[in-house]
């Protein structure tokens, strides 16, 4: 089973002063079970937002941009998911 995400670089959104404040209140009030940390850093973590399909992770990924999220900050990932 493939799931996708979108891979967000804090540090590259709190590096560039655009749009830090929208990105903290999503990851603040966006759906909590959603957010899973790849790497932290002093500068900030890379977050996987689990999504529901390709297409909504494209739509995410959309409105992180117009909402001023720097390109380079995002990317969207597959992850292999095993069920035993």
């Amino acid at each position: 089973m493939v799931a996708f995400a979108l891979q967000v670089n804090e540090c590259r959104i709190f590096g560039s002063n655009h749009a830090a404040l929208e990105w903290v209140n999503y990851r603040l009030m966006g759906p909590e079970h959603r957010f899973e940390v790849v790497n932290s850093t002093i500068g900030g973590e890379v977050v996987n937002v689990v999504c529901d399909d390709e297409e909504h992770a494209k739509r995410l990924m959309s409105h992180m941009i117009e909402k001023g999220v720097p390109k380079c900050a995002l990317k969207i990932v597959r992850k292999n998911i095993v069920k035993l």
